[in-house]
């Protein structure tokens, strides 16, 4: 096995953008996928099916760019989320003490405070 057999192997993967770790991921995926360690007869064959079967235009590294772009901006939405709604609970009970001093509580006293006097006039 030549050097210039490998790179007319490698050379549609390396002018899609495909690393050395984009094809040992390769290889281990599809080791993954068969259950067992690599052994092939004509390696060259082998690496050059593999890359046949591959949709080359996403190397892995790219993929996991853009898996990671994704989960940085689900988490950065989320904690969005989180904040809105740990500031709308403080609006929220900032409005539920102000409405303790407001003129409905004020007026339920009142009442509250005539019907205790007109129990104990009652009772006397």
């Amino acid at each position: 096995m030549s050097v210039d057999q490998w790179a007319n192997v490698l050379a549609s993967a390396a002018a899609h953008g495909f690393t050395g770790g984009d094809i040992n991921a390769l290889l281990d995926e599809e080791a993954r996928r068969l259950g067992r360690g690599l052994t092939p007869d004509h390696p060259i064959l082998f690496m050059q099916w593999l890359l046949n079967k591959t949709d080359l235009d996403f190397p892995p590294h790219v993929l996991d760019a853009i898996a990671h772009a994704q989960e940085t901006a689900a988490r950065a939405a989320e904690e969005e989320r989180t904040k809105a709604m740990v500031e709308e609970g403080q609006r929220k009970r900032a409005q539920a003490i102000a409405d303790l001093d407001g003129p409905g509580r004020a007026a339920a006293r009142a009442i509250a405070q005539r019907c205790a006097q007109k129990r104990t006039f009652r009772a006397s």
